[in-house]
């Protein structure tokens, strides 16, 4: 059985003068893309959709990563092997579709099985 969502994990840098926003994406993988934010809040993990997406402020990195923002691949069309390379768009306000590449590695987040853990 297909997990029904894949979590992905990167690092965007802005080596920009202005501000961008990650505001979703798209891959082949999965039937949609989201970007999701997780919290704890009075003791209870909690995972959210960003619909506004994430700022990434000039001349400033952030990382998508497992307890934090992060994407969400959901309705994978199948569970990608570990060591398996798959594309992904993201798609910014300012710098428009960039096209990155993922590589399954094993292990999921803390909290759940069903985030499998990519890399850029």
């Amino acid at each position: 059985m297909v997990a029904p969502v894949l979590g992905g994990y990167l690092t965007i840098v802005n080596t920009g003068t202005t501000d961008d926003r990650l505001l979703g994406g798209s891959s082949p993988v999965a039937e949609r893309f989201e970007i999701h934010v997780s919290s704890v809040v009075d003791g209870v993990a909690r995972m959210r959709p960003v619909k506004e997406g994430i700022t990434i402020s000039a001349g400033s990195t952030v990382k998508l990563e497992p307890g934090a923002a992060h994407i969400m691949f959901e309705k994978p069309m199948q569970r990608p092997a570990e060591g398996e390379k798959f594309k992904a768009t993201l798609q910014f306000e300012k710098a428009g579709p960039v096209e990155v590449e993922f590589v399954v590695q094993k292990g999921a987040t803390a909290n759940s099985d069903d985030h499998a853990g990519h890399t850029p």
